[in-house]
Order: structure tokens, then sequence, then C-alpha cells
């Protein structure tokens, strides 16, 4: 920690939503939520998952503490994506966290300390200038290559991000398996490649360089709940969320609204406790959330019109001539292409090529607002920003570059 100075860890952070209802984590629902058959007869946890992961274009990260080789044996004839994560960690007393396109299973003290870290820094970089927001929100694809060590990972990570990342030099000299995150913030791949050596990343003073240093468990941090996410808890009954908690101090959060003739009014509640008892409190928060999944979906407005599952009989000129679509999009370009195409049941290829001539990067973010356009319509908005084109071929689309 005498290399330089560095932000004090937490001190404050803002409204904290669970569930961050960005356009990337909204289109991802449809993937963690596809229906699913999954088996396995004591396969290697770490290799069954990852390719099960990969199989639906998502990323997958066994915590460096947990056995790879540990035999999975499991038969789940009816869940989702999601689910089966969430069915294997709870049989073999584990921990899951699901974030944007990557599922991660450890301990669970591992998997709390990871969500809770995960969403802090989260709402710290929200009060950042937006430069320095986007350098550790933006979603980007980024690959663990096999047998690197975390020093070299995470300064590959750095690198790419354009910040320094020469001081990770004291985590262990370990090998890592090779891993994907399809599209992920550098915020969660930093949190992720660190929870296994129980370690955070810290951000130099000027911001422009990270390092690592063991999560302060004990270090008493304040948080806030307000807005929408307030009213979830208040409807969900803040006592059955709290109640086990020790050590904590919770107090209202007023604000003067005019329509009271500015009389204060609760807007939020602020609580006060270590890291450790605010880590069993979002535990408690995950168990009543996945209790009520459609309370927290109802908070969005902004989700993508589906299609009805159907199977295809015919092209898609004649099965979406009488579709609307009205979607808020704000993602890479890939994993918008991607999405559409799957809900849309057209067979997707990119000419990645092309794009490469024209030195376009695919996860280049897209942003735009769409109501109520066509099928052919939606597509031309998205491509627009890159100058991208498509033809359709009855149920086949092609994109690409001129």
């Amino acid at each position: 920690m005498n290399i330089f100075s560095f932000f004090s860890i937490f001190v404050c952070f803002g409204s904290f939503l669970l569930f961050p209802f960005s356009t990337l984590a909204q289109e991802q629902k449809s993937v963690w939520n596809k229906p699913i058959h999954f088996s396995s007869n004591g396969a290697p946890i770490r290799e069954t998952l990852t390719q099960f992961a990969e199989s639906h274009h998502l990323g997958f990260l066994l915590d460096r503490q947990i056995d790879p080789e540990m035999p999975l044996v499991v038969e789940i004839p009816q869940a989702t994506v999601s689910s089966v994560f969430a069915q294997i960690a709870e049989k073999y007393h584990l921990g899951f966290c699901e974030f944007e396109t990557t599922a991660y299973i450890g301990s669970e003290e591992s998997a709390d300390f990871l969500r809770i870290l995960v969403a802090l820094r989260k709402q710290q970089f929200s009060k950042l200038p937006k430069e320095k927001n986007d350098v550790f929100l933006n979603p980007i694809s980024f690959r663990v290559e096999l047998l690197d060590t975390p020093k070299i990972t995470l300064k590959r990570l750095c690198d790419k991000i354009g910040l320094d990342g020469t001081a990770f030099e004291k985590l262990p000299h370990d090998q890592l398996s090779a891993m994907h995150f399809p599209q992920e913030s550098p915020n969660t791949i930093l949190a992720l490649l660190l929870i296994g050596f129980d370690e955070m990343y810290l951000i130099s003073k000027n911001g422009d360089k990270l390092a690592s240093v063991a999560i302060p468990k004990d270090q008493i941090m304040t948080r806030e709940y307000a807005g929408s996410f307030y009213s979830f808890l208040q409807k969900n009954d803040l006592q059955k969320i709290f109640h086990k908690v020790t050590d904590v101090q919770i107090e209202a959060i007023n604000e003067k609204q005019s329509s009271t003739k500015n009389k204060e009014t609760v807007s939020g509640i602020r609580v006060k406790a270590s890291l450790r008892e605010l880590a069993k409190i979002e535990r408690q928060i995950q168990k009543i959330a996945g209790e009520s999944q459609k309370t927290l979906s109802q908070a969005n407005d902004h989700l993508p019109q589906t299609i009805n599952n159907e199977i295809v009989t015919n092209d898609a000129a004649a099965r979406l001539k009488n579709k609307v679509f009205t979607a808020k999009v704000d993602a890479g370009l890939e994993t918008v292409l991607q999405e559409y195409a799957r809900q849309m049941q057209l067979n997707l290829t990119i000419d990645e090529k092309s794009f490469t001539v024209k030195n376009i990067r695919l996860d280049t973010r897209i942003l735009v607002d769409l109501q109520k356009v066509t099928y052919t319509e939606l597509f031309e908005k998205c491509l627009a920003p890159v100058g991208g084109k498509f033809r359709i071929t009855g149920n086949d689309i092609t994109v690409y570059v001129e």
C-alpha cells in the first residue's frame, strides 16, 4: 500500500438496486430464464459447468478454493439456466452469483462478499465523471488464457481498459483455467478474478492505476436503500431482512417534497454496519428477491417486446410482418444482434472480417431508443451507428459492413 496512495476503500454509497436493470441485463434475462433439462453423472464440476455455460453463450467461474475435479452428480429435469446453477450450488452447500453474462460458484461467504462488492463499486462509479464511469462499467469481452497467472491476467485486463495494472505482483503465482467473460463490466471481472484470493481491487487517487487489498470484512460502511428498491423492501417486510443481523444501525432518509408543503417524508433507509453484516443482509435480500421475481421485473419499463415461442414454419417476412418492437437499447453490438435474432427466431451470421477491415469492434456500444418499429427498422437503427448492413433470406440474417 505504500507504492502510491489509494482512495479510501468505502465510505458511503448511494441508493442501491439489487438487479442492475440495464438493457444488457434485461436482454440476458431471456438466456438465464431459458427452460432446460440438465444432468451429470459424475463429470468434473468445472469442466461440466463451463461447457454448459458456453452452450448458452455465458461465462462460468468456479472459485479457486473449490476442487475443480469434484464429481457432479445431479439430475434436474425442469429448470431455467439460472436455476441449474443455483440448485447445484445449494446441493453442494456452495454460493451462487449471477451477473450479466457470467455465473459464479464458490463458498457461500465468498458469493456474499462478491455480490456486495460488485454492487457497491457500481454505486461508487455512478458518482464519477462519465469517462471514468464508462471505463469500469461498460461491458467488454475478455478471455483468461490457459495457464495464465493472476498477475498476467489482471495486467492484460488493465491494458485493455487503459489502466496501469502492474501493482498486482503480490498475488499467488497460480495458473488459471481458461475462461471467457462474454460481455461483462471490468468492475465485475476484476471482482470475480480477485474473490478467490479473498481480495478486492483499489484505485489510485488519480484513477489510472489498480492494485489489490484484502477484503475489509469488518470495516464499518454505510449504505442507502432508496427509491423503487426501498419500496420493494417495504413491501417484503424490512424486519424479515434485518432481524438476523447484529450490530447494525438503521435510520430513515428524509427529504422535503413540495407536494407535502415542505414537510419531510421518508424516502429510504440508511444502514450502517460492517461489510460482513451487510453481506448477511444481502443474502436475505437475494432470498426474498428470488421469491418475488415478478415484483422486481415490474420495476423496469423498457423490456424489449418478445415474440411468443412458436415453431418456425415460414420465413421472417411472413412471421414478423405484423410485429412491432419497443426497446431502449444500451449494449454491445454483438449482444444486441444475438438477442434480437433469437427473439425473432433468425439464424444470425456476422461477417466479422468485414467489421475488422473497417476497424469496427463488435462490442461497440449501441444506444438507441426504439418505439413501435418493425423488425427491419430495428436492425437498421441498431446497425446505423457503425454503418452496418444486413440481409434477410428466409429465416437467415447476415450482418456486414460495406
